[in-house]
């Protein structure tokens, strides 16, 4: 009778440090997955920073391109002793 136990006992050992084997492989494989999303994460955190920066500078830029556009358009013409303004229309495309 004790050693149908212990057999028992050494067979039900065998069988719950298999599924803790493979419980810690799936533990493995989701930390490095989460690490490589991390990773990802990060990268496109760097990325998104990046553009962030260049649109600002852009609009920065178109900011005083407009302004300077705007002030040559107001900036009056001499033309044989009168002023002439030129207008100057600018068209944007929806797309």
């Amino acid at each position: 009778m004790k050693g149908a136990l212990e057999n028992t006992l050494a067979e039900t050992e065998g069988r719950y440090s298999a599924m803790l084997g493979a419980f810690q492989d799936t533990i493995n494989m989701l930390e490095n997955e989460l690490g490589n999303v991390r990773s990802s994460i990060e990268q496109q955190g760097q990325d998104y920073k990046m553009l962030l920066d260049i649109k600002t500078r852009l609009e920065q830029e178109i900011a005083t391109y407009r302004s300077l556009l705007e002030t040559e358009e107001s900036r009056p013409i001499a033309t044989g002793g009168s002023k002439t303004t030129v207008t100057t229309t600018t068209v944007r495309s929806s797309s």
